[in-house]
């Protein structure tokens, strides 16, 4: 449910009168409409609402679905990673004789789905703030539905080249209006669970690709490998673009193009099993009215709406500020915390370890499933925890269990007695591990948490879509540098990230304030201390 509420107040919704008499099913009509012409775009408009779910369902379901939106987003971070270890990949797309200038050319594929990544994610925050994010979701999905099977099938290194880039614009408008939709629709005291439950789905996402490819090459080393995965994603695809039809809008946005009570009816219906109906009836107009006051008054100071100013023009919120660490959390995930290197490329971290490749692939697969499941343990204590925390202490025990990796896999190139050799090789198995589990409970959530809290109103839907952003030029630094860096370095690349890591800590204890149980209307002013 949407929470305008107080810290102290309690969560209360029920069904109000008139709904009660509805019957489940039925397509509610509403009242009024935003820009007309929008009704010519495909998904569900403003102007119903679907009945047939409870109100929990209702809440489930919006969960449901970012963390479906998440896992697509999972699949993509490592199916590259895994896809160009596949020989028959490499053949088909003629970068199969493993020269330096081919390495480099493998690595411009996988990078360049980041840059479709960060045009999907800008496109669809201004989009989704004209149409409503359930209309945006079906779009990305009509869009996502067409390309991915077309990628499945490529046949050249161009094919390649130019579809990877397009699969990234679908995953970043899923991403950015996913993971929006979802924190504008979480009650204040849980909204760091619900997103702590969408990335540890993410993370499942990844190590599904991992398990795809290792389980299809023990069958078979027909380019089946490498195709069945990249297509796998219209699973996720389809089953958003239909379940997002069943669900409630936005009710932000709802308040944002002026349909507040439609507003209203969205929040009574998602908590209708939570009290009394005058209880609730008097919840959702505080609510609302809160949403409008604070909109209001972001009107009245002119916080920034666009990308230009969010970035550089100084407003009363302090958006440039926000903005620039939407971006900075998102990044450093990927470029400077190390899971772009542990995750996208953990087969050649056990092998710098001594493992062979096959076992490295399904040993990078299992730090994956662990990251994701301290991940779920993270989101149950998300809230409790915060964000900052979550940034400071994660950054700073995954500085020091990187330095560790580095040390172990010297002796594992070091050292000339086999036994010994054996047991350091096992102690990196036991580290990267242990830095998965730190990093899920800590780094795989907050990051994404973050982006979708701190904006005004306003801009909050582009917000969201800076952080994608942030998220995607780390990974495309680490998809560009990663296999150089493994090739030149070694075990010695973990010392960098080490370091880097290190420098996240310092920044986050002096730069990025908590935002944990604050309900989004409280945070707008939260810079102002």
């Amino acid at each position: 449910m949407d929470a305008a509420e107080n810290n102290t107040a309690k969560v209360a919704a029920s069904a109000s009168p008139a709904a009660s008499t509805k019957t489940p099913g039925e397509m509610v009509e509403l009242t009024s409409s935003p820009a007309a012409w929008t009704k010519y775009i495909p998904g569900p408009g403003p102007n119903f609402r679907y009945e047939g779910l409870s109100p929990q369902a209702s809440r489930i379901g919006v969960l449901v679905c970012g963390c479906a939106c998440l896992m697509l987003s999972g699949i993509n971070v490592a199916l590259m990673g895994s896809v160009s270890s596949t020989s028959s990949y490499l053949k088909v797309v003629n970068l199969a004789d493993g020269t330096p200038h081919t390495t480099l050319l493998v690595g411009v594929i996988n990078a360049l789905y980041w840059v479709g990544v960060i045009i999907g994610a800008l496109f669809i925050g201004p989009f989704s703030d004209i149409v409503g994010r359930r209309r945006a979701i079906v779009c990305a999905g009509i869009y996502g539905i067409i390309v991915i099977p077309i990628f499945a099938s490529l046949q050249s290194f161009g094919w390649a080249l130019a579809l990877r880039f397009l699969n990234g614009l679908a995953t970043g408008s899923f991403d950015s209006v996913g993971l929006n939709w979802a924190a504008e629709a979480a009650d204040a005291r849980m909204r760091g669970w619900s997103t702590g439950i969408q990335l540890a789905c993410a993370a499942f996402g990844g190590s599904q690709s991992f398990f795809l490819v290792y389980g299809i090459g023990k069958a078979t080393q027909s380019q089946l490998v490498w195709r069945f995965p990249i297509a796998y994603q219209c699973v996720f695809v389809l089953f958003v673009s239909t379940l997002v039809w069943f669900l409630p809008e936005s009710p932000r946005w709802l308040v944002r193009v002026g349909l507040t009570e439609e507003a209203r009816e969205v929040m009574i219906a998602m908590g209708a099993d939570r009290a009394d109906a005058d209880t609730v009836a008097r919840y959702a107009d505080e609510a609302v009215a809160a949403i409008s006051a604070a909109l209001e008054e972001e009107v009245a100071n002119n916080a920034s709406a666009t990308y230009v100013k969010m970035f550089f023009a100084k407003d009363e919120y302090k958006t440039v500020r926000r903005t620039w660490s939407a971006l900075f959390v998102q990044f450093a995930t990927q470029a400077m915390v190390g899971v772009g290197v542990v995750s996208g490329y953990g087969n050649q971290i056990f092998v710098a370890g001594g493992w062979s490749a096959d076992l490295a692939t399904l040993l990078a697969g299992i730090g994956i499933v662990v990251q994701a499941l301290f991940g779920l343990l993270g989101a149950f204590y998300a809230d409790r925890f915060g964000r900052r925390c979550s940034f400071i202490y994660g950054s700073l025990l995954g500085a020091i269990l990187l330095a560790l990796i580095g040390m172990c896999g010297h002796y594992v190139a070091t050292e000339t007695d086999p036994a010994r050799v054996k047991a350091y090789s096992s102690a990196v198995i036991a580290l990267v591990f242990l830095w998965s589990a730190v990093f899920g409970f800590t780094w795989l959530w907050a990051p994404f948490a973050y982006p979708t809290e701190i904006f005004p109103l306003r801009c909050r839907a582009r917000g969201s879509s800076i952080g994608i952003c942030g998220l995607a030029l780390g990974s495309f630094f680490t998809n560009m540098i990663s296999t150089y860096l493994f090739n030149g370095l070694g075990y010695k690349a973990m010392f960098l990230f080490c370091g880097l890591s290190f420098v996240v800590t310092i920044i986050s204890f002096l730069w990025l304030p908590e935002t944990a149980m604050k309900t989004l209307e409280e945070i707008d002013h939260i810079y102002e201390k």
